[in-house]
C-alpha cells in the first residue's frame, strides 16, 4: 500500500517536472473526476446505439440465411464499439491528463496515446475563467470563451467532439478552491485588475 501511494507521487512529481519552468512555482495539482460520468449528449447517442445494437442482433439471430445473419455481425460488432468504447475513451482520457495551477500560468499534460500535449494559459489582464456545473456535483473550468449550447452538449476534450473548445479544467469536485487559488495568483500577477 505505502509503496502504490509512493508511486503515484513520483509520478506526479515526474509530471509537474516536465511542465513546470524554471521560474514557476506549483501552487496545486489535480485531475477530473476518474468514475462514469454521464454527459446530456448521451442522451441521444446512447439509446440510439442501443437500440440499433439490438436490432442488429435480433436480425442476425432471427435470420435463416447464414449469409445475412453474418453480414450483420460486422454492424454489431462496430454498434458495440461506439456505444461502449465512448465510455471507455473519456475515462482512460481523464486518468491521463492532470491540472496544475502555478503562479504564473495554468496548464493542461494530456499524456495519452494519441495526445501527449501541454496547453497552457497565461494570466493576463484579460483572463478569462467560466465556471459551468457539470454532473454529479462536479464543475468545469474554462479558460476562454465558451460556446454554451456546444458545452451543454459535450464536456471539454470530449471523444469524437470535433469542434474547437478552450482549454479546461473537466469534472473537478473542488472548483471554487480552485479559481480562488487562480484568481490570487492572478492578482500578484496582474495587480490592476
Amino acid at each position: 500500500m505505502l509503496f502504490v501511494i509512493w508511486q503515484k507521487i513520483l509520478n506526479i512529481q515526474a509530471y509537474v517536472g516536465e511542465i513546470l519552468r524554471d521560474d514557476e512555482t506549483l501552487l496545486w495539482h489535480g485531475q477530473s473526476r476518474t468514475d462514469f460520468v454521464f454527459v446530456p449528449y448521451d442522451l441521444i447517442w446512447v439509446p440510439i446505439g442501443l437500440f440499433s445494437l439490438i436490432s442488429a442482433a435480433i436480425i442476425a439471430l432471427s435470420s435463416k440465411d447464414i449469409v445475412f445473419a453474418l453480414m450483420s455481425v460486422g454492424p454489431l460488432v462496430l454498434l458495440a464499439t461506439i456505444v461502449f468504447a465512448r465510455f471507455s475513451m473519456d475515462l482512460y482520457k481523464r486518468k491521463n491528463t492532470h491540472y496544475l495551477v502555478t503562479d504564473k500560468r495554468i496548464a493542461i499534460k494530456s499524456n495519452t496515446l494519441l495526445d501527449r500535449a501541454v496547453r497552457s494559459v497565461e494570466y493576463s489582464p484579460d483572463f478569462e475563467m467560466t465556471p459551468i456545473d457539470g454532473p454529479k456535483n462536479s464543475t468545469t473550468i474554462y479558460f476562454g470563451p465558451t460556446n454554451s449550447v456546444w458545452d451543454f452538449f459535450c464536456p471539454p476534450n470530449y471523444p469524437l467532439a470535433d469542434v474547437y473548445q478552450p482549454p479546461a479544467f473537466a469534472f473537478l469536485d473542488n472548483a471554487v478552491a480552485v479559481m480562488d487559488l487562480i484568481n490570487d495568483a492572478r492578482r500578484k500577477l496582474c495587480p490592476t485588475r
